[in-house]
């Protein structure tokens, strides 16, 4: 375990993830600057007699977070005496500063030095905003998690019975006895028991005419802390820095009042905060954990028909929604925690007619839904703190749009639009990205419910209340996951329209001159500047080219671009993963590429899978992309495909194109100069010889050769007749539907071969005895040669690579 040692001064140094800045239980003071990264702030229930770090962060919960540029001062303004109430512990890579300091010297500088009194002060008021978000994103994740639990006891079998328990709750209970519970509570309030297996119930209206949440619902930020004095300060240290600082210079008291009174604001919300979560957790291990509820009604449903399939498919659907914000908010992830979460992906299809399940679970009453909306955007303004230029500015252009239903003619707006989205992520990012306001705006692109329709706001509300995020097999994610995987390191920003990265940008700023330098904006190498690289050097040009017209497109959602419904053009991130595990199916190899393997015997090439990211956009759009295949040059990096949240088009055949496009593109960056070179260039050099010297292949016959003639006139290039043929062979070659020429076919069959047993069935045609031959051949003298690698690990007693172990299970398939 890394931890930092708070009495040693540091001055702007890069700490990794993972290190401990402040542990619980300890009486250190110092005060530590975050210029750049994510701290996540953990809680140990019982600390041990014998302080044992390592025992107290295996037994911490993650109850907050601060991000850079703050100051973690409120550790300092503890009483003299106390402990460390909470551990510190970076959650990305950071940049900072650590100066020892107890509470007399904290004061006596903030007296002295305003600048830093004021950095201190207004830091602690952002993470008490911070933590107040927080506190409604915990409670709002516990809702659905009981509701959930609510849905499983209301969806037994059984009328009420009369020994029903009084009292019984979700925590203590068995599901036995809260189920009496609950049937007993319908009975007295007149309400008719829910038919077994109703999935419905995962609506939560039953459970809302129940009153079952009405004591979480009444802890409220008001119940934990002085919100006036609370009010009164905040405004106080948003006035003039001339002002604020005339009346902290030489103030020792007013310092140590504001001081006190904001960390103890701050530790009240994040007991609060910690009790929730708590609540969160001990009700996931009663739902998920072995023989817990969940494994309990699903054995007990095992035989009950299609009606329980179809309940267990909402189980699954409503639990998968909240596991992002479990990732965020309690740092597990429940799909590796629990077993028995995982095991409900096997009832991911609806059963019967979908249709009528989602306008079920889609369209209840607009009055129920739509009024949140009113004042949307001033709500996110709000949120962002934007300056009040700023707000009259962009709202007097959201407004002349609303009244003209001409938002094209304002030239600022999409400029101002993308200034406000990068404030609202940037002061979201950390916490949980799925919070209504800004996340309405941050994934669904929807800004201001005046420039749309009630029935498109109502399908906006629905897709928003569905999963946005999925990497169990093919990641899938919203735009916002995708900043925050920047944000985190674990992609790099994408490349601009013109191929440059951010490291190369980085590098080209250290060449402006002092004037040029004065004239633009710098990023600088830190978590916050990479997504502002990808909002400012990418966003804006992405969003015109997925729209389909640079010239007529808007960032955000409008009736004026909105052709359809928008409830049926959503792209649910299920959908794509669905429809990319049916292509996925019938090329294995889709997403493999050559990579090198150093090991202990030498260097081998082998066939290494990276799965490229899918990014949905938040806009409505007619294309989709294929932005990039890799981060810059490394190889074992993954690609990206955006396509727009709803989209408009053919939505397998788009998604379809973009592989191929990736396919293209990958073989042609990993063979480099080679590219056209029909051995060494691969799959690409193969197929670019095959229509570069069609005319004297013997294989074709000339009544193909002048169709194939006629294809590239119709055709743009290379990559585009590729994708065309690519489609050809998954789409109809697959299922026995002789489309290709043999040459064609040949290129495919080699680099885009078809699992073992659909190269089985075809060997019985003539057409594919020669090329099975060759394919098995060149397989065979492959798998003998790792073998060999193997048996020579073997002998040495070695631990043989996953990678050579994985290559080899490639081979076979």
């Amino acid at each position: 375990m890394n931890i930092l040692d708070s009495q040693k001064a540091i001055s702007r140094v890069n700490v990794p993830a993972g290190t401990v800045l402040i542990c619980q239980g300890t009486k250190e003071r110092a005060c530590i600057v975050i210029y750049s990264g994510i701290v996540e702030i953990l809680s140990c229930e019982k600390i041990p007699e014998e302080t044992d770090f390592d025992e107290i962060l295996r037994n911490s919960l993650r109850v907050g977070f601060v991000k850079g540029e703050t100051i973690l001062g409120f550790p300092a303004v503890q009483k003299e005496g106390e402990v460390n109430p909470f551990s510190f512990r970076t959650l990305t890579n950071c940049v900072l500063s650590l100066r020892p300091m107890d509470s007399d010297t904290l004061t006596k500088k903030m007296c002295t030095d305003t600048s830093f009194a004021l950095k201190i002060h207004r830091s602690l008021a952002v993470h008490a905003e911070t933590c107040f978000s927080l506190f409604r994103n915990d409670r709002y994740l516990w809702h659905k998690v009981a509701s959930i639990a609510d849905s499983l006891a209301l969806a037994r079998s059984g009328a009420a019975k009369a020994n029903a328990p009084e009292k019984a709750s979700r925590e203590n209970s068995s599901l036995d006895e809260y189920t009496a519970f609950l049937k007993s509570r319908l009975k007295a309030a007149g309400l008719p028991a829910p038919e077994r297996w109703d999935y419905s119930l995962f609506q939560g209206q039953l459970q809302d005419k129940l009153d079952l949440y009405t004591d979480r619902d009444a802890e409220r930020v008001e119940s934990f802390i002085d919100t006036n004095q609370y009010a009164f300060i905040k405004r106080l240290l948003n006035k003039e820095d001339s002002v604020v600082s005339a009346l902290l210079s030489n103030d020792g008291p007013l310092n140590r009042y504001i001081l006190d009174f904001l960390g103890e604001t701050i530790t009240a919300m994040m007991r609060a905060n910690e009790k929730i979560l708590r609540d969160i957790l001990s009700l996931l291990n009663r739902l998920y954990e072995k023989n817990g509820w969940v494994d309990s009604v699903v054995i007990s449903g095992r035989n009950g028909g299609l009606e329980a399939e179809n309940f267990f498919h909402f189980l699954a659907k409503f639990s998968l929604r909240f596991r992002k914000d479990a990732i965020n908010l309690l740092g597990s992830d429940p799909l590796k925690t629990y077993s028995v979460f995982a095991s409900l992906g096997r009832f991911r299809e609806f059963k019967e007619s979908q249709d009528v399940i989602e306008v079920s679970e889609n369209a209840p009453a607009a009055s129920g839904r739509l009024p949140k909306y009113k004042g949307l955007l001033g709500k996110i303004l709000d949120f962002a703190e934007a300056s009040q230029e700023f707000r009259n500015e962009f709202a007097s252009l959201l407004d002349d749009a609303a009244e003209k239903k001409d938002v094209r003619s304002v030239s600022r707006i999409g400029e101002m639009y993308w200034e406000l989205y990068e404030r609202c992520f940037l002061k979201t990012v950390g916490t949980d990205l799925k919070s209504f306001i800004p996340g309405i705006m941050l994934h669904m692109g929807l800004v201001d419910e005046r420039l749309v329709s009630q029935e498109a706001l109502l399908a906006v509300d629905a897709a928003y209340a569905s999963a946005l995020y999925t990497d169990e097999s093919i990641p899938v994610m919203t735009f916002p996951y995708f900043l925050e995987k920047i944000y985190k390191g674990e992609v790099q920003p994408s490349v601009t329209e013109m191929g440059d990265t951010f490291d190369y940008i980085l590098k080209a700023q250290s060449k402006l001159t002092p004037k040029e330098k004065a004239a633009a904006f710098l990023y600088e190498d830190n978590h916050d500047d990479r997504v502002r690289f990808e909002l400012r050097q990418v966003a804006s040009d992405l969003g015109g080219m997925l729209f389909g017209n640079r010239k007529k497109s808007l960032p955000f959602l409008t009736d004026e671009l909105i052709t359809g419904d928008l409830g049926r053009l959503f792209i649910d991130p299920e959908r794509i993963v669905k429809e990319v595990g049916k292509y996925k199916s019938r090329d294995y190899s889709m997403f493999y590429r050559q990579v090198i393997l150093r090991h202990g015997l030498g260097t081998d090439f082998i066939q290494s899978e990276v799965i490229p990211n899918f990014v949905l956009y938040p806009c409505f759009g007619s294309r989709a992309v294929m932005w990039q295949e890799m981060d810059g040059t490394k190889k074992k990096t993954p690609g990206r495909i955006f396509m727009p949240i709803f989209f408009s088009e053919k939505f397998a055949e788009a998604l379809l194109e973009q592989i191929a496009y990736f396919r293209w593109e990958l073989q042609k960056t990993i063979a480099g100069h080679n590219w056209t070179d029909p051995v060494e260039g691969g799959l690409v050099g193969a197929y670019y010889d095959y229509i570069a010297f069609y005319q004297k292949n013997p294989d074709i016959s000339p009544e193909a050769k002048q169709r194939l003639a006629e294809f590239i006139k119709r055709t743009k290039s290379e990559k585009d007749r590729f994708a065309k043929d690519y489609g050809t062979w998954l789409e109809f070659e697959y299922f026995g539907r002789m489309r290709m020429n043999p040459a064609a076919r040949d290129v495919f069959y080699r680099f885009c071969p078809f699992p073992a047993d659909i190269r089985e069935e075809m060997t019985k045609k003539p057409a594919f005895s020669a090329m099975a031959a060759r394919f098995e051949n060149r397989r065979n003298k492959e798998k003998t040669k790792i073998d060999a690698k193997l048996r020579g690990y073997e002998k040495k007693s070695g631990t043989i690579p996953e990678e050579l172990e994985s290559y080899l299970r490639f081979l076979e398939m």
